[in-house]
């Protein structure tokens, strides 16, 4: 059994899905705070949907790509003035395909992105971008929903919550979320929400951590920071209850295969964590 074990974290590298909304300015600023404590490199990156404007008689469809690309340029010059180093691009196509493009050719550590994490018409006709990232993209994402508070100058994380379920196959979120609390010198907890009928036994634990030690030698998690809740509540319920009174800083949370029925009609956990945490949420794909 193998998991998509991640590499050493290491922030040499963040891309900011950006799109000029209140929900991108929020995610700039977790950016910014990640990129002051790591010294990170910040690709901005604003993609238009479609081909880019070449069809004679759509003069309005330039004037407004000109427009676009001319903000994405002013915001780029912004953080290079307060000494960031960034490089700002607008591209045309699926935000997917770009971005995933990107990743690969910079060898990108983090995607940042802010959702509104709407519901309802508006999410079952334009879906939710930062979740299509989150489960298509090969790089963990940093989720910013409507919720999410305000970020300090740096990013200080004291809490981290990583919620999942017990599948050796997902070990890879809990290597990741550990490492990332060990470099913040940060406190960890396993959370595993289970439903009263469903069997549980020492044994799920057992072969989960087998999992985490065969794949990261180094990572190593104690009983100390495992927690189960048997509930009848959805999952989500109880990510959220157990973060906001942890106090977590941030919840990481695996995203399976994008599918459109998780980005357009029914919000999955991910999703219904995203739209009321407090906290980031650190989605990784399993």
């Amino acid at each position: 059994m193998s998991t998509s074990v991640l590499p050493a974290i290491a922030f040499r590298d963040l891309l900011v899905a950006f799109d000029f909304s209140d929900a991108s300015e929020h995610a700039l600023d977790y950016a910014r705070a990640i990129a002051r404590q790591h010294n990170s490199r910040l690709l901005l990156v604003h993609v238009m949907e479609g081909r880019a404007p070449v069809t004679p008689g759509t003069e309005w469809v330039e004037e407004e790509a000109v427009r676009m690309a001319q903000q994405v340029e002013s915001t780029g010059a912004a953080l290079r003035e307060q000494g960031f180093a960034v490089e700002p691009l607008n591209l045309y196509g699926a935000i997917r395909e770009r971005v995933q493009e990107l990743v690969k050719a910079h060898n990108v550590d983090l995607i940042v992105a802010g959702t509104h994490a709407g519901e309802g018409l508006d999410r079952a006709i334009f879906g939710s971008n930062a979740e299509k990232l989150a489960r298509s993209v090969d790089c963990p994402a940093l989720l910013i929903g409507p919720k999410c508070k305000s970020v300090q100058r740096l990013w200080e994380l004291q809490r981290v919550l990583v919620a999942t379920r017990l599948y050796p196959e997902r070990a890879n979120i809990a290597i990741y979320a550990a490492q990332l609390a060990k470099i913040n010198h940060a406190q960890l907890t396993v959370l595993h929400v289970a439903h009263p009928g469903q069997a549980y036994e020492r044994e799920t634990w057992q072969a989960y951590l087998g999992e985490v030690a065969k794949e990261s030698p180094e990572t190593s998690i104690s009983e100390r920071q495992q927690k189960v809740i048997l509930s009848k509540r959805h999952a989500s319920e109880e990510i959220l209850t157990t973060a906001n009174d942890w106090g977590a800083d941030l919840i990481v949370m695996g995203a399976s295969h994008d599918s459109l029925g998780m980005t357009h009609f029914r919000r999955g956990a991910l999703g219904e964590v995203l739209a009321e945490a407090s906290c980031p949420v650190l989605a990784v794909r399993h």
